[in-house]
């Protein structure tokens, strides 16, 4: 990919960037409008690269915390603005969370300035992370991080990652127990469901995932998984301790 700068924007856009030269394709009338539209940026936080058939111009007025992308079409003498992406990176994440949210246009640039693009609605966004932490890495952070957020698309990443097996059961319980305890009820209902699917035989998880719905003020529900919990139980023939609570739970 081949990165050019703001003033090469300026004086050839659109351009066709090859390995060795410059071709012009644009007019003068396009180079203005294309720098009308950017007109509030300054030159040093953008950058441009080719991508297929499209001219991408990307800002950073934010220091890598929120980006934007701008795809630009030549589509005879129109200069075509296709789709907008933006990224919000949160560096502070312990998993790097990024949001990459992405508008369609098909609007000719000219029409328009930047700040009423990016006010503009209809966007779809979905959450990205950027660095490799292992399960132990997670398990240990939830354990010790009682406001970490962990919803439904980062579990779903690290379930992605590293699909669970006979090696990291053990290892995706605790994280659901240490959520649970930590009062984040709903990613670790949500994990529970996703280890008794995996692994209908794993007693302990009913227990667990039992809990964490008492806990969360849903009795209906919890009570359905201490009968469960102990019907594994009892088709197992087991010989455990069973907590008081679950009989004392299951009668209110």
């Amino acid at each position: 990919m081949k990165k050019i700068g703001l003033y090469l924007l300026i004086m050839l856009f659109p351009v066709s960037v090859s390995a060795n030269n410059y071709e012009q394709i644009g007019d003068k009338r396009q180079s203005i409008e294309i720098n009308n539209f950017f007109s509030d940026v300054k030159k040093e936080n953008i950058t441009s690269y080719e991508e297929g058939d499209f001219i991408v111009v990307s800002v950073d007025d934010f220091g890598g915390r929120f980006y934007e992308e701008y795809y630009i079409k030549k589509t005879g003498k129109l200069l075509i603005l296709d789709k907008l992406k933006t990224i919000s990176l949160y560096k502070e994440d312990f998993d790097v969370k990024s949001l990459e949210c992405r508008k369609n246009i098909h609007k000719p640039i000219k029409d328009y300035d930047r700040q009423a693009v990016l006010k503009m609605h209809g966007e779809k966004c979905r959450t990205f992370y950027a660095v490799e932490n292992t399960l132990d890495d997670l398990e240990e952070y939830v354990k010790n991080y009682s406001d970490f957020d962990i919803d439904k698309s980062r579990m779903d990443w690290y379930l992605g990652r590293y699909p669970m097996n006979q090696k990291n059961i053990t290892t995706y319980n605790n994280i659901a127990f240490y959520l649970s305890n930590h009062n984040n009820y709903k990613p670790a209902i949500y994990l529970l469901h996703k280890i008794i699917k995996a692994f209908p035989d794993r007693t302990v998880a009913y227990l667990n995932l039992a809990d964490a719905y008492w806990d969360s003020k849903d009795k209906r529900n919890a009570k359905i998984f201490y009968k469960k919990y102990l019907s594994q139980i009892n088709n197992k023939g087991e010989n455990v301790s069973i907590p008081s609570r679950v009989s004392k739970r299951i009668a209110q």
